[in-house]
Order: structure tokens, then C-alpha cells, then sequence
């Protein structure tokens, strides 16, 4: 059987030390067609040094590509999509290694089965610091718009999607600074179904300065997420009259921290934060908290957790949540 072309894009901004493990995933995959884009955002660290040596190998289905100004991860993606030859993209986040069969697993699904516009697998989040790993098993297979709203069915970087599909829902949008992916879940799975491969094919390595810990991302990703699911109930017109709002006033125009939806997952992220061991992460993003009473009681909660009496509450978290400790 022809193996149909599958294009990996990764983009990097300050993070060569974990660039390495990346690529090595990526080159490595037991799927042999494939075309490997990776850019790196106008790096201040090693991270275009160590491409560089990459870039010496010769290597056919490697394409490296230096921003000389840093112009963003969503504006990078969209970039290294318009280039692509693939028939399918594969994201992969910077730091993460792929499975090595996740790629061939990823394109048999979707050959099975011309209806899928997305697959995605099982993955772990890892926090290497501190040995922890957490088993993610969510299934996509049932997915509809109406649950997508509910909440997110894949992290971005397990995904495969079909590049057909991926243009005819519009592509990531410049305005998503973040939640770029779950603003283009939301339009892609109009474009087809989603499935999930039931093997744990993809290794998340948790970075606390990334959108889902670091406090300050994590509000704009929080509201750009609110933002997305009235953008999907609205009409055409509306959507455009709020993009046109968001490039020219800005997402504080649009959203406020104080909305009651954006306050819980304020409050998730807290305690998740916590659990991970990022208790200064949480301590500092309790400040969004409007309510003065709650916001005084999880920073007392967070200290104790974070000090020695609190080690058996965290083995009790650990537990209920399926975390093993290494």
C-alpha cells in the first residue's frame, strides 16, 4: 500500500535544551514518508545553534526554518501549513516526543476511514522534575459540536488532521493568540469526525512557563476559549464583526476574567497547579479570584500542600487522580 505523505510541524521559541528529544522522536518514527517542518520563532536561547546541526544532516524530510523577528506561534503554524506537502499534519509541541508508531497508527486510521477530518491518541503528561506521570485516556470517537462545547477532546499536540479539512474550516485563525486549537476544533468538526487511537502514542512534557500553567497565558488562553464557543454559536456576520473587534480593540474588549465561566476554570487551574507542584503558580494566579474569602483560603490551602504536612494529602491526590510518582 502507498504511504501518503504526512507532514510534522513543531515550533520552537527558548527551549534548545529540550529540542533534542523532539526531533529524534520525530525522525525516528517508524512511518517513512513524511515531510518534518520545524521553525524556530526568534529564539534568544541555543535553540537556532542547536538546529543548525540538525540542518548539517542532510536529512530529505527535514525542512528548518529561523524566524528573523519573532512573530508568534499561530501566525508560525498557519506559515508552516502553506508550505506543507503532506496530505496530512501532524502537530507536535516543542519538548513532547511522539511514540514511535504514532504516525503509522495516526495514518491508518485515517485511510480507514475518509470521514475523519482529526485523530488522536492516548497520551501522558509528564513533569520530569518531580516524576510524575498521568495517563490520558480521552476518547474522541463520539465527538459533535454540541459536546465539543462542552469541553476539549484532544490537547493539541496528539493530533493528526486532514489538510483538506484543515482549509476547508478555515485554518487557524491569526486573532488566537491562543486556543488557536480549540477555536479550530470547533470548525473542524464540522468537516468531518474525530477519532482517537486507544494507545498511548505521545508524551507531553509539562512546562510551567507554557499556556496551560504560566498564569498570565493561561488567563488569555482561558478567555480565548470563552471567546471561541460564542464565536461558534453566533452567525457568519457576527463572527466576523468579533474578529474585526478583537484585531481592533483587543480580547479585554470581548472578555472579562470576572465572567463566572472564566472564574471556575481560574479556580481549576489553581488546584491543578497545585497538584502538579507548581504551588507558586497557583499562589500567584489565586489573584484573579474575585471572590476575597475563596482566593484567602487557597492560598492557605496551597501552603499546606506544598509543605511537609501536606505530603499525605498529596499521595491521596495522586491516587484519585491516576498519578503515579517515579
Amino acid at each position: 500500500m502507498d504511504q501518503p505523505l504526512v507532514t510534522i510541524i513543531t515550533g520552537f521559541y527558548n527551549r534548545g535544551h529540550i529540542l533534542d528529544r523532539t526531533l529524534q522522536s520525530m525522525l525516528n518514527q517508524t512511518y517513512k514518508n513524511l515531510e518534518i517542518i520545524v521553525f524556530d520563532d526568534a529564539s534568544q536561547d541555543d535553540t537556532k545553534q542547536r538546529l543548525e546541526k540538525y540542518r548539517a544532516l542532510n536529512d530529505p524530510r527535514l525542512t528548518i526554518i529561523v524566524h528573523e523577528k519573532n512573530k508568534g506561534f499561530t501566525p508560525g503554524m498557519i506559515d508552516a501549513i502553506a508550505m506543507s506537502k503532506g496530505k496530512y499534519i501532524a502537530i507536535q509541541g516543542s519538548g513532547d516526543e511522539s511514540v514511535l508508531d504514532r504516525i503509522a497508527l495516526q495514518v491508518d486510521a485515517m485511510e480507514a476511514d475518509p470521514g475523519l477530518s482529526a485523530v488522536g491518541c492516548f497520551y501522558e503528561n509528564i513533569i520530569e522534575d518531580i516524576g510524575l506521570v498521568r495517563l490520558r485516556e480521552i476518547v474522541a470517537d463520539d465527538c459533535t459540536l454540541e459536546s465539543l462545547l462542552n469541553g476539549n477532546v484532544f490537547s493539541h499536540s496528539e493530533v493528526m488532521m486532514r489538510k483538506d479539512a484543515y482549509y476547508a474550516a478555515g485554518g487557524y485563525r491569526k486573532e488566537f493568540r491562543y486556543a488557536l486549537d480549540y477555536d479550530l476544533w470547533l470548525r473542524l468538526i464540522q468537516q468531518g469526525r474525530f477519532f482517537t487511537v486507544k494507545k498511548m502514542l505521545y508524551k507531553r512534557y509539562v512546562q510551567f512557563d507554557g499556556v496551560s500553567y504560566d498564569p498570565i497565558k493561561f488567563l488569555a488562553q482561558t478567555r480565548y476559549g470563552t471567546l471561541t464557543k460564542r464565536m461558534a454559536k453566533a452567525s457568519p456576520a457576527e463572527q466576523e464583526r468579533i474578529l474585526t473587534q478583537l484585531r481592533e480593540q483587543g480580547l479585554d474588549s470581548l472578555i472579562s476574567t470576572s465572567e463566572p465561566e472564566i472564574q471556575k476554570k481560574i479556580i481549576r487551574s489553581v488546584l491543578r497547579s497545585a497538584v502538579w507542584g507548581d504551588t507558586e503558580g497557583a499562589a500567584n494566579l489565586t489573584s484573579a479570584i474575585e471572590n476575597l474569602t475563596l482566593r484567602k483560603t487557597l492560598k492557605l490551602l496551597i501552603s499546606v500542600y506544598a509543605s511537609a504536612l501536606g505530603k499525605p494529602l498529596r499521595l491521596i491526590s495522586y491516587r484519585l487522580l491516576g498519578i503515579d510518582k517515579n
